[in-house]
């Protein structure tokens, strides 16, 4: 019995260096291809080319040999930054995001009911079954836009200043600090 496991792991281990010597041999033809290839279209290196390069040099470890192109450290530096990319990309913790429906309903309610703050909206959306934090209804809500004043300082001070000059002639005391305080009176433009 042994002889015959013997064998079968030496016929297994001769397999298994005929194909890695194949698939070495195919490797190394394709990185050859792919560099010519990138020579006929002008030596730009795209980013795909990049990647290509990237992957086989993770999978196959004579990568080094066919490499004429590039320095084998710029690989290197092109798979630092696609594994950085990655790991980055990725999204983080933190709460979910909030559906659009879910967001224009928010900006509805913030342009139909103008005195509502988040709090009674959040309120409300959980009254009817949904589940948002005040800081996603902050986050969400439609920037209120308040008509602009009819009437400026401005204008209110030149239309009423003489008027204004009158009542605060006197100089009334202040209740907090038991001191006379001094009133700028307006001067009215003149017409």
């Amino acid at each position: 019995m042994t002889i015959i496991l013997r064998r079968f792991r030496d016929w297994r281990a001769r397999i298994k260096r005929r194909l890695a010597d194949r698939l070495d041999l195919l490797l190394e033809y394709l990185a050859l291809r792919h560099q010519l290839r990138v020579c006929e279209r002008g030596r730009r290196i795209r980013g795909t080319d990049r990647l290509g390069w990237c992957l086989l040099g993770r999978f196959w470890s004579r990568w080094r040999e066919p490499l004429t192109l590039v320095q084998p450290a710029t690989v290197l530096r092109w798979t630092s930054w696609w594994w950085h990319l990655r790991r980055h990309r990725r999204r983080r913790g933190g709460r979910p995001r909030i559906e659009r429906e879910l967001q224009a309903l928010i900006q509805r309610m913030t342009a139909e009911n103008r005195l509502w703050g988040s709090i009674r909206i959040v309120g409300v959306l959980r009254a009817l079954g949904f589940k948002v934090s005040n800081s996603a209804v902050r986050r969400y809500r439609a920037a209120v836009r308040r008509p602009p004043p009819t009437q400026h300082w401005a204008t209110f001070l030149h239309n009423h200043g003489p008027y204004l000059r009158e009542a605060l002639r006197d100089e009334p005391r202040s209740i907090s600090s038991r001191r006379r305080v001094r009133w700028e009176t307006v001067r009215p433009v003149a017409d």
